[in-house]
């Protein structure tokens, strides 16, 4: 079988969390183990992760240059300092001296220490740090299981990556709280030292048989046609985007990067997004869960979504397998309002989890649809500028030299 490129999100403890966040769509997932939240239950073998390092790396094509560990929960910092010493260990055994290997690791920040950060800065981690803006915004919703805010512990950890200059880099949940903020969250994010940003819209079902009712961990091709009070409104994320872009254009361009920004001036100079997102079809990075259960996606980590184990299949025929090739190519399907779109060749319809309403002709559409118009509306003629002006060797803040 052929070897094609992929990557990994690793889940080294699953999805146990210390905390409790009100929109967290994975830590729900525990209840499909069917077994009792504890560390003990939920923490990878060694076996797994040495039999998952090898088969990683060995998997690879010869072209692939570098491949990156990216370690997410639940809470990764839970699994404890010595795994991911091993889990570094392991990495050097197995790489065939070709490979660069680098390293990502989300966490909430609550449970870093003087020790783990020492080892992500002597290890080259990035960190990606959860934090929704300043206090009041932040504890709206990533809380403790008691309903205490978690903003002051999440501080304190980002004194210690300063301390230990760990680079890190923030992920903000953008939600009905802080939507009507971007100017207060953009400016906190840069006064922690974020350059580097990105914006996740809330998108969350509502029970179907309860209007009142807010439900976690459904499975998105099951959501009801409504959405909790948590979710981000779609024209507001449009907004919210806009506003933040109003800023960055007039100062920030080349210091500060925001996720978004970064991948649609790839895609207007003439480039592949790199976020699946934006991409024509969802990306090959399968979800690793802790028992070596291997899923297309942490968005689609279910039973019926299950497929294989690391420890009993290999890399290679999971990757060419017809199951897998049809998770990557179902974002094809769109709907008659897609298809005539004028910016459908930069967005391709959203991701696949946030379709959750039908349009006139009876196909899945996505509900952030709206907020991407009207923020391609409002940037698409800058981010034109900024590719003409790329392309003529001058830099993207020199955009105005080819503004229309």
């Amino acid at each position: 079988m052929d070897k094609k490129p992929f990557g990994v999100i690793i889940k080294p403890v699953g999805p146990l969390c210390n905390l409790d966040c009100k929109y967290c769509f994975y830590i729900e997932k525990s209840e499909f183990f069917n077994k009792e939240k504890k560390l003990a239950n939920f923490l990878m073998d060694d076996s797994i992760l040495e039999e998952f390092t090898r088969e990683y790396i060995e998997a690879q094509p010869d072209f692939v240059e570098e491949i990156n560990f990216i370690w997410q929960g639940g809470e990764p910092s839970l699994a404890g300092l010595e795994f991911f010493k091993k889990a570094v260990s392991f990495q050097k055994r197995f790489n065939n001296g070709k490979l660069k290997i680098s390293n990502s690791f989300q966490t909430n920040g609550t449970l870093l220490n003087s020790d783990l950060c020492k080892f992500l800065h002597d290890n080259n981690f990035l960190v990606g740090l959860s934090i929704d803006g300043p206090e009041s915004l932040h504890n709206s919703f990533r809380v403790r299981s008691d309903g205490s805010g978690s903003f002051a512990d999440v501080m304190a950890g980002v004194e210690l990556l300063h301390r230990h200059e760990v680079e890190f880099n923030t992920m903000t949940m953008v939600h009905s709280k802080n939507v009507n903020s971007p100017e207060r969250v953009y400016r906190f994010l840069k006064n922690i030292g974020s350059i580097f940003m990105q914006f996740i819209p809330c998108v969350e079902a509502r029970q179907e048989d309860d209007p009142f009712s807010l439900e976690r961990g459904l499975d998105p091709r099951e959501y009801a046609a409504g959405l909790s009070s948590r979710s981000v409104n779609s024209m507001k994320y449009g907004a919210f985007l806009n506003s933040i872009f109003d800023i960055w254009l007039k100062g920030d361009i080349g210091e500060v990067f925001v996720q978004d920004f970064d991948n649609t001036l790839a895609q207007f100079y003439g480039l592949d997004a790199n976020l699946c997102v934006y991409r024509e079809n969802c990306s090959p990075n399968f979800v690793l869960e802790h028992n070596g259960d291997l899923f297309s996606c942490d968005h689609l980590a279910f039973e019926r979504d299950r497929l294989g184990n690391i420890c009993r299949d290999s890399f290679v025929e999971i990757v060419n397998s017809s199951e897998f090739e049809d998770f990557i190519c179902a974002k094809s399907n769109l709907s008659k309002k897609c298809l005539d779109c004028v910016y459908l060749n930069l967005c391709h319809g959203g991701c696949p989890s946030n379709r959750i309403f039908f349009d006139s002709s009876g196909v899945k559409i996505d509900y952030l649809c709206d907020g991407h118009r009207l923020f391609y509306a409002h940037t698409s003629r800058y981010f034109q500028a900024m590719a003409d002006a790329l392309r003529a060797g001058w830099t993207a803040s020199d955009y105005s030299n080819f503004l229309r």
